[in-house]
């Protein structure tokens, strides 16, 4: 079988290699160009012109001018045609019927002269009547910039509040299906998932334009990601000239926050050259109950553990680049991005408490822990990027190189004071842990038209990823001057992974119908090494197939069809098979025999006239994997660690309403309801879980009198169940205004999250002789302030063709 997947992967190959020359006969053919000016006659770069079919305004090809203003159309049969040249800021130009004749190989047409609408259009006004949710055929957009609610919030924080979003302790699901992708602009971030976290919480509302949920993504994505992809794409000027833009804000809810930001941006003839930076310090409070009862022996004790803890988090995020036009039909572009994220608690630790109680509800021992920590993590990513258009029929190339690293520093103090049966016991603990992750990609897309209506793409990738964390674990007792390491928690452990994949795709248009159908393949090569213990290598080939049928019934009603093939590989952590300590009954231990999960998922969806959208999906994920809480009885310990377990089903439904009630009254409402059902064998044992959940989202906008813009939201998630974990329900109400001073070029936001502070997570494990509750409050109702302000040179330039090519392999080279 092996074979035959190498020889898939050579003919993906060989056809990359080819251009796929098509030859049509024509009789004669000539060359249509034309210049387009503005009122100042300076020819316009960028603008979208379209050849129409004058009988019914079919539109037969299209073209964008070059720096020069001069936009062309090759090999047009000789007939009689209609131009419409329209862009952003510019009253659209439909040309009278005229006819190209063989008198001349190319035609020239008289210079176009276009009509501004606005001298002064800026940035603010285009975006302000995006909704914040919108529901497309294939995705959930979430309009990050436009929402005054997010004001001050993290990444991690919108991600909470996205539609079908869940975030707990094993990481972000969708749709109650854990394996998400997280992409940022369209690029994997190669992190574990305390890393991803930790980025995701350093990563501010206002460095994002959009956030979007893809749940069955095609074969030209990367097969990671069973439950689907979260594109979280950041902010990029599209205002031409020299501009910029400068952001202050604070909040406070039981701790204070700051942030603020500035970005410039350059945008002319064929340069566009940007720099951000942005910078938050906000502090972090809540707290975790945790309740145990074990039996053992015959004898029952009750453990009842209560930590508080308090951080203190700075984040600074930092990005340039420039793209260059090279000419008309090529373009080149270089993109830095660095972060630098860190939290301490030095001089208000986090304290843990937790009581021993024997059968006859006697306390019988006590342990305090006293835990100081400090976290450093560095990213840096660098990106070249070409994209070229081989001709004016829609041939296209793209390569992207991206080099990145990742460093990541943390160190743990702790004072653990015991008190048992009248015995007491002092010990103090050093963790320091280092992460280094070195990431490598290179990756080539071609595109081909085969026809007007038919596409094939096809790409090749590579990346290569080394991550290497070394743990060290001391530990003194009765004082903190002799300390010395302990062998079963200190560790080195070096994760190689290198993935070659190789897709093609293609799109087709047949009137009403659209078909989609790819075939993805990836090579795994990967090796764990626990230094000087274990070393264990891994290498598999994988097929994943996707499919995508949409069809137009009438101008109201649309169908859609599609279905995809996914893997979910561990993750470094999660492999590492060391043990961590929490506190001296709490611990997490990787699983070195974990395997990847895979899913087939297929969704069915309705749209009608856009605003309302209904989608029913069935996914089944084989080897799922689920974080577990196991238990050693004897010594009332409990381990956390990542298990495959068997077979996972998810059912699910979703309805997207959004509409204009009234004249200043806008709805967006999202109701998500899926049911999870797990089957697996765990210690020889069957166990089979489920539950039908819902999620709410009910997004509300209101146009007042003033220019004021006010928002109110309510998210709902009813009770869950994940793997072994039942969580009951939780919800909150967040509220947000704007309005805009100085011709819109201030912007004044406040918000207020959770309004009546009720967001807490409560649930139950209870399997096997484990019985444990736990409730979980982090800091929720916060009220904040910001203000940006956007100066230089307001006129919005038309975004470049070549963004929205990259955009189709998620977001490269945005404007």
């Amino acid at each position: 079988m092996s074979k035959n997947y190498l020889c898939l992967l050579a003919l993906l190959v060989l056809l990359f290699s080819f251009n796929f020359p098509v030859v049509l006969a024509q009789d004669k053919m000539v060359r249509i160009e034309g210049h387009v000016i503005d009122e100042h006659s300076r020819p316009l770069d960028q603008i979208l012109v379209e050849l129409l079919n004058p009988g019914d305004s079919t539109v037969l090809k299209i073209a964008l001018t070059n720096a020069e203003g001069m936009y062309f159309f090759e090999k047009i049969k000789v007939g009689s045609y209609q131009i419409s040249i329209s862009g952003l800021g510019y009253k659209r130009f439909v040309g009278t019927a005229f006819d190209a004749n063989s008198t001349s190989a190319t035609q020239n047409r008289s210079d176009i002269r276009l009509e501004a609408i606005s001298k002064q259009l800026n940035e603010v006004s285009i975006v302000s009547t995006k909704p914040l949710i919108e529901r497309r055929m294939d995705k959930i957009v979430v309009n990050v910039e436009n929402a005054s609610r997010f004001t001050g919030n993290s990444v991690m924080d919108v991600l909470e509040k996205s539609p079908g979003i869940t975030v707990n302790d094993d990481g972000i699901t969708m749709s109650g299906k854990s394996g998400v992708q997280i992409l940022i602009d369209g690029r994997q971030t190669y992190l574990s998932q305390d890393a991803l976290t930790a980025l995701l919480q350093g990563m501010q509302s206002s460095e994002v334009e959009v956030i979007e949920l893809i749940n069955k993504p095609s074969a030209k994505y990367d097969a990671a990601g069973t439950a689907g992809i979260i594109n979280i794409r950041t902010k990029r000027d599209k205002r031409s000239g020299a501009n910029g833009n400068v952001n202050i804000g604070a909040g406070y809810g039981e701790t204070s926050k700051y942030n603020g930001g500035a970005s410039l941006n350059y945008r002319g003839g064929k340069l566009n050259a940007f720099a951000d930076y942005n910078y938050s310090d906000y502090g972090v409070e809540g707290f975790l109950n945790l309740n145990r009862v074990v039996r053992y022996a015959g004898a029952t004790t009750t453990y009842l553990q209560h930590t508080g803890y308090h951080d203190r988090k700075t984040n600074h995020a930092y990005k340039a680049g420039l793209d260059y036009r090279l000419n008309a039909r090529h373009a080149i572009g270089f993109l830095y991005n660095g972060y630098l994220n860190g939290s301490a608690s030095p001089d208000n630790p986090s304290n843990t408490a937790i009581q021993t109680i024997d059968g006859l509800n006697t306390i019988v021992g006590t342990t305090r822990v006293a835990n100081q920590n400090l976290q450093r993590f560095h990213n840096n990513s660098f990106n070249l990027n070409y994209i070229g258009k081989l001709d004016t029929l829609g041939q296209e190339l793209i390569i992207d190189l991206v080099y990145g690293t990742y460093y990541g520093k943390e160190n743990d103090q702790r004072k653990v004071d015991t008190v048992y049966n009248l015995k007491s016991g002092l010990y103090f603990v050093r963790n320091s842990t280092l992460s280094d992750i070195n990431i490598k990609t290179v990756k080539v897309n071609y595109t081909y038209p085969l026809s007007k209506t038919t596409t094939l793409q096809m790409g090749l990738k590579s990346s290569w990823v080394v991550t290497d964390n070394n743990l060290q674990y001391l530990k003194s007792l009765g004082d903190e001057l002799h300390f010395q390491s302990v062998g079963l928690f200190s560790n080195r452990f070096v994760y190689d992974e290198n993935i070659n994949a190789a897709f093609l795709d293609y799109a087709g248009q047949y009137g009403g119908l659209g078909i989609q159908f790819g075939l993805r393949a990836e090579q795994t090569n990967a090796s764990a090494r626990l230094i000087n213990v274990s070393d264990r290598n891994y290498k598999y080939i994988d097929l994943f197939p996707s499919l995508a049928l949409s069809y137009k019934l009438n101008d109201r009603n649309d169908l859609s069809l599609s279905y995809s093939r996914r893997i979910d590989r561990p993750d470094y952590d999660s492999l590492n098979p060391a043990l961590r300590e929490f506190d001296n009954k709490t611990f997490w231990k990787g699983n070195e025999f974990l395997t990847p999960q895979y899913s087939n998922g297929v969704e069915f969806s309705h749209s009608f006239k856009g605003v309302l959208i209904t989608s029913v999906e069935y996914t089944v994920t084989k080897d799922a994997m689920i974080g577990v809480t196991e238990q050693d009885d004897a010594t009332g310990r409990t381990y956390v660690i990542k298990r495959n377990l068997n077979t996972v089903k998810n059912y699910s439904t979703n309805l997207y309403a959004g509409f204009t009630l009234l004249k200043w009254w806008q709805i967006n409402n999202n109701l998500n309801v899926y049911h999870s059902d797990f089957n697996y064998t765990y210690n020889n044992n069957d166990y089979h879980g489920g539950q039908t959940s819902v999620n709410l989202n009910l997004s509300n906008s209101f146009n007042l009198p003033g220019g004021i813009v006010t928002e109110l939201a309510f998210v709902y998630q009813s009770g869950l169940t994940y793997g072994l974990d039942k969580i009951n329900y939780f919800s909150f109400i967040d509220a947000g205004l704007k309005k805009a001073f100085l011709n819109k070029k201030l912007m004044i936001r406040a918000s207020l999250n959770d309004i009546f502070n009720k967001r807490i997570i409560n649930g139950v494990t209870r399997y096997q002789g484990i019985d444990l509750s736990f409730n979980q409050k982090r800091e929720s109702r916060i009220a904040r302030l910001s203000m940006s302000y956007a100066f230089g040179n307001s006129t919005v330039k038309q975004a470049s063709r070549r963004a929205n090519a990259a955009e189709q392999e998620a977001g490269r080279l945005k404007q």
